[in-house]
């Protein structure tokens, strides 16, 4: 918990330099702990996730925005 002086003190700093500044602070753990993703079906997962709609692609293997092709 940040106490009253280090508040005051990012107050005048932007939302990404706070960020920045909390994420510095952080375990690996606890960064870690803040990752949530769906993955698509694999060679270890192979039950494709209800959350991801039918007819999208199961990875960034198949995203052309990202520039992945496979």
């Amino acid at each position: 918990m940040a106490g009253e002086g280090e508040v005051a003190a990012s107050a005048g700093l932007s939302a990404d330099a706070r960020a920045r500044a909390v994420e510095e602070q952080m375990t690996d753990d606890e960064r870690f702990s803040l990752l949530v993703s769906v993955m698509g079906v694999n060679d270890v997962v192979t039950v494709r996730d209800e959350r991801i709609p039918h007819g999208v692609p199961m990875s960034a293997c198949g995203c052309r925005q990202l520039g992945h092709s496979c």
